[in-house]
């Protein structure tokens, strides 16, 4: 799993750099350019082959996001800076908390997962065992 982070991570970069050198020779980069690109980044550096497809494009598509969001600040008025640089995690995913699921309140559908009798078991049926039916409603 590190090994496909560290990838990804490495196609960030490439790509965010990319981007700033076309644009510093007055290039105007294009998310479909960029995506077509990552093709001959594969053949270029075989080790992108070790990552699923969908996953590099997702890279791609992340990257663009993070323009707009800054292209969109922008036009607010704010002041921005660059995007940076994807460095390595200081804490290897290996190392990091698991999540803890907090208790919650018992929901009818527990009873499939722990083996439980149905809470509904005994619920009146629409042919009417058990329960009195609504004069109006057609299936009582």
């Amino acid at each position: 799993m590190n090994t496909a982070l560290d990838t990804c991570r490495w196609l960030y970069n490439k790509l965010l750099e990319e981007c700033t050198t076309a644009r510093e020779a007055g290039i105007t980069p294009a998310m479909r350019g960029m995506q077509a690109r990552i093709v001959t980044l594969k053949e270029e550096n075989p080790f992108l082959k070790d990552v699923y497809s969908k996953v590099l494009q997702m890279v791609n598509y992340t990257l663009w996001s993070n323009i707009r969001a800054l292209s969109q600040t922008k036009k607010r008025g704010r002041t921005i800076g660059k995007l940076r640089f994807k460095s390595a995690s200081p804490v290897p995913h290996t190392q990091l908390q698991p999540v803890r699921v907090q208790d919650r309140p018992w929901t009818s559908f527990d009873h499939v997962l722990e083996g439980r009798d149905s809470p509904i078991q005994d619920a009146p049926t629409i042919l009417g065992g058990g329960g009195e039916g609504h004069p109006d409603h057609p299936f009582w």
